[in-house]
């Protein structure tokens, strides 16, 4: 093709991607919310790669989604890439650039195989240009062909070690870690060490030429060491592999001291699946969930983020990442994503590894760095063993054809200003230097730009910009202006979802606004609502930051409103903490008894004599001696695990302690687990004591460090009751108590303690 000839092609496809982009985004009035909503922008980002990002809602379930469409015979090839040793993680970025400082380009990327989370290794095959890296493991894999057609299925790998002395052994996997399971093959694409665990034996073996290990060839080794009773990991040399096997494996019958120092032998792995035998690059996968044009029974129904491949019969394929366990997009099923690809002509799919591993990178055109697309489910991105990545292997021309508008395409509301950027590319996308002088709105006339601002309008609807440049073809900016959100989430700055305040006197929290219309998030800022407070709660700031009154007990709401639609947060001003344990689950209990004469038990209790809110209720029982002239203890300890911000997990012990004295009975018991956030405790007899309980005066809680705060409370130890059920007087006998008795002066102060001195509850 002549390079005119190519420009003209260059311009029909960005032509094509804003018509595209034009009839997708769209602006539609606000429909019912019972209405499915969906949106997608799809374009060109190399010639054969193109990228999708869509979104959909219907009622309360959300959805996104991002899709790398590769085309084979073009200018993008795809590989598979992990770091410099398969033992060990790295992010998708950090994999992207140790392949960019090989002199790659990489356009696009997704995560690929499963693998062990504590090690990094993965579970199935691994093909690196051509070479043999990992066995299958018995997976599924995805496999490119030498012409770039990209395959999935079993590859069934067998392998084998030959011995001219000895015979064959069975070869049970190529650098995985080993177990008990059988012989192992391992080099230094491995690790620098054999990271095995217990005794076993070692055969050092050096290869007899530089050729690569590849899948149906033999490759001859020559035995230089055979090391017996091996304890632990050893050094793997550069130019040497280890067969190595457990005792527990070699002492059952195929063992490979045997083998002779000096003598060749030969290694072969062979698939069963031919399609997989001249693979270029392959990495393993999980289950088929399409085969053959056949949806697969028995796949997981839950919805998760997602990573998916899907291929075509011509070789083509579809890397699908779906977001999940968020506010913006709850996940797929196996299923439901996997005939997604169906529907976009993939007869073959397979399930790769998904959760907080699923994600993204796309390069924009022109741009001369990778972006993360997605939003992963962890809120940072983990480290994985493998990824899929697909590179521009063309040559750089230097010659402007196209230019790129960015952001791309953004939903906001009226009032919203945008900042507007481009990059110019050549034929193969790549980035071009180029001066050009502003922006033009193309569709509508109206004029609303200011250099590079974009001002949204009152009037909603979607308005296109493109670059006001002569050189270049432009793929024009899609900015869909709303006059009103249909959905707003409050968070505060670690991204947790706000729906109510409790505060402490004065205490202030900065909170920000994620807006939704038609299933999309807006690009928005913050001061484009209006912030208010009623009551005597506080005050707030227009950029959100909410101070709580200095009054203990003040109230109200935060009302953030935008042109006719708001949203209100209640506030309380004092109460601070929350309950960690309710005792409305199964909760294990511990009794015992000390000393003489004393029994107690305890046990979590439904009846409605002693439960006074919800239906379960911590209740304790002791009996006593019948003289008074000992002093006795009866000890109960409750157990409980609550989970804080910061993914702590700390345990807390709820304990009374009675003792009998000749003339006094005291309670002393640690409350930790029954204060509860917006709880508003109430008098219940003196602050030195609730005589209606015997004398109960002080309530403890294990403090960071071991040390314990003792507040005059009356406070016991079941949960939030007001109801004692104790009776008797000071003589021995059966005491029974149930529920929470509150106190301000003491539960109160000591659910402040809590919220003051632990991680946010």
């Amino acid at each position: 093709m002549m390079k005119g000839d190519h420009m003209k092609s260059i311009t029909r496809r960005i032509v094509a991607s804003f018509c595209a982009l034009a009839l997708s985004a769209a602006f539609l009035p606000l429909p019912a919310r019972a209405e499915t909503l969906s949106y997608s922008d799809s374009y060109d980002i190399a010639n054969g790669l193109r990228y999708t990002v869509a979104s959909s809602e219907n009622g309360s379930l959300r959805q996104q989604s991002f899709r790398l469409e590769y085309t084979p015979g073009s200018d993008v090839f795809p590989i598979v890439a992990y770091g410099s040793k398969l033992y060990g993680k790295s992010s998708i970025e950090e994999i992207v650039d140790y392949v960019e400082n090989q002199g790659q380009s990489v356009y696009g990327a997704a995560n690929a195989d499963f693998f062990v989370l504590s090690t990094g290794l993965p579970s199935g095959l691994v093909v690196n240009n051509g070479r043999l890296v990992s066995s299958d493991g018995m997976w599924n894999a995805v496999g490119v062909k030498p012409d770039g057609r990209m395959i999935v299925g079993a590859p069934q790998m067998a392998m084998s070690l030959y011995s001219s002395i000895t015979g064959d052994y069975p070869v049970y996997a190529l650098n995985k870690q080993r177990s008990g399971a059988g012989i192992y093959l391992l080099n230094s694409d491995f690790s620098s060490q054999t990271r095995s665990t217990g005794t076993g034996v070692n055969v050092v073996l050096t290869p007899v030429n530089d050729e690569p290990l590849k899948i149906g060839q033999g490759k001859q080794f020559v035995v230089t060491a055979v090391n017996r009773d091996v304890s632990g990991s050893t050094p793997i040399g550069d130019n040497e592999y280890i067969l190595t096997a457990s005792n527990t494996y070699s002492n059952r019958g195929y063992t490979i001291s045997s083998l002779q120092v000096g003598e060749t032998v030969t290694f072969k792995a062979n698939v069963y699946n031919e399609d997989f035998t001249d693979a270029v690059y392959a990495c393993g996968a999980g289950d088929m969930a399409v085969k053959n044009g056949v949806m697969q029974s028995g796949l997981s129904s839950s919805s998760n983020p997602r990573t998916l491949l899907g291929v075509r019969p011509d070789g083509s394929a579809v890397a699908l990442v779906v977001d999940g366990r968020q506010e913006i997009s709850q996940g797929m099923s196996v299923k439901n994503a996997a005939q997604l690809l169906l529907n976009k002509g993939c007869t073959n799919v397979v399930n790769l590894d998904g959760g907080g591993s699923s994600a993204e990178v796309v390069r924009q055109p022109g741009s001369k760095e990778t972006e993360v697309v997605n939003s992963p489910s962890d809120g940072s991105l983990r480290k994985c063993a493998n990824y899929l990545l697909f590179v521009n292997t063309a040559t750089p021309t230097g010659e402007e054809t196209g230019a790129f508008v960015y952001p791309h395409s953004v939903a906001t509301l009226s009032g919203a200003q945008v900042s507007l950027g481009a990059n110019t590319f050549d034929q193969h996308y790549y980035p071009v230097s180029s001066y050009y002088s502003g922006f033009r709105v193309t569709s509508p006339a109206e004029q609303v730009l200011e250099g590079n601002v974009f001002t949204a309008p009152q009037q909603a609807g979607e308005y296109l910009i493109s670059l006001d440049h002569e050189t270049a073809a432009s793929m024009p900016a899609s900015i869909t202006v709303y006059q009103q959100p249909d959905r707003v989430v409050v968070k505060n700055k670690s991204g947790t979802t706000v729906t109510s305040l409790s505060m402490d006197v004065g205490e202030s929290i900065d909170l920000d606004i994620d807006a939704y219309a038609q299933s999309r998030i807006l690009y928005e800022q913050d001061n484009l609502f209006t912030w208010q407070v009623t009551g005597n709660a506080g005050t707030i700031t227009q950029d959100g930051v909410f101070t709580a009154s200095k009054t203990t007990g003040a109230s109200g709401n935060i009302v953030i409103s935008h042109n006719g639609f708001s949203v209100s947060i209640p506030v309380q001003v004092g109460k601070m903490p929350s309950i960690l344990e309710d005792y409305e689950d199964d909760v294990t209990y511990y009794a015992t008894a000390d000393t003489q004469d004393i029994s107690a038990g305890a046990q979590v209790t439904h009846s409605l004599d002693q439960v006074r809110y919800g239906s379960g209720a911590l209740s304790m029982t002791y009996k006593g001696a019948s003289s008074m002239d000992k002093a006795h203890a009866a000890v109960f300890t409750a157990a409980s695990s609550a989970k804080f911000s910061g993914a702590k997990n700390l345990t807390f012990y709820g304990q009374i302690h009675v003792y009998q004295f000749p003339h006094q009975q005291r309670l002393h018991g640690a409350a930790g687990l029954l204060c509860r956030r917006g709880l508003d405790p109430g008098h219940s007899g003196s602050p030195l004591g609730c005589y209606r309980c015997q004398g109960l005066q002080h309530i403890g809680i294990p403090r960071p460090g071991g040390q314990h705060l003792h507040r005059p409370a009356c406070g016991a130890l079941c949960r939030r009751s007001a109801r004692c059920n104790s009776a008797g007087d000071h003589h021995a006998g059966e005491r029974h108590f149930s529920g929470l008795l509150r106190h301000r002066q003491g539960c109160h102060r000591l659910c402040h303690f809590l919220w003051k001195h632990l991680p946010d509850l």
